[in-house]
């Protein structure tokens, strides 16, 4: 089994990575959020020899994240779920939450920004997520928030 630093290290980190680097590019975002969500599984993979009872574990950090708050990780978690299963039709939070839920946006530079894809003072453009309660947020600042909490949550990840 890969441990959950080194699956951090080489497959999360890199992945993330190229996603910031091409902020817009749709498949770049999906496989982002799909590698790092996919952090809370080798991790209590790792901690808990038992898949079922590891299952449950990450299961439970998803709820407490739930709990708390945490769109960063929210938005990480229903988008990666979504990529991969088009539109959620689970029971939770993430209810009808689908993947077509994006846009590109495009920094406010003469020569870059374009009409009706651009803010005022935005430096950056990127990937725009609609959230289910409506507000928009840019998936790269929610997958930076969403690894910060991971490295936080658990410190094997930087070791």
């Amino acid at each position: 089994m890969i441990e959950a630093n080194r699956y951090y290290e080489q497959i999360v980190k890199p992945t993330v990575e190229d996603f910031v680097k091409s902020n817009r590019d749709l498949r770049l975002g999906m496989l982002a959020c799909m590698a790092t969500f996919h952090v809370v599984d080798y991790v209590f993979q790792n901690r808990i020899l038992d898949a079922k009872k590891a299952d449950q574990e990450a299961r439970r950090f998803c709820d407490k994240m739930q709990k708390q708050n945490n769109n960063a990780f929210e938005i990480v978690r229903g988008f990666a779920l979504a990529s991969k299963h088009c539109r959620l039709s689970r029971t939770d939070s993430l209810q009808g939450f689908d993947s077509g839920r994006t846009r590109p946006t495009y920094p406010s530079i003469a020569g870059v920004m374009r009409t009706g894809a651009t803010y005022i003072g935005d430096t950056e453009g990127g990937l725009l997520v609609e959230w289910i309660d409506g507000r928009k947020y840019k998936l790269h600042r929610a997958i930076e928030k969403a690894r910060q909490t991971l490295e936080h949550e658990f410190p094997e990840l930087t070791q």
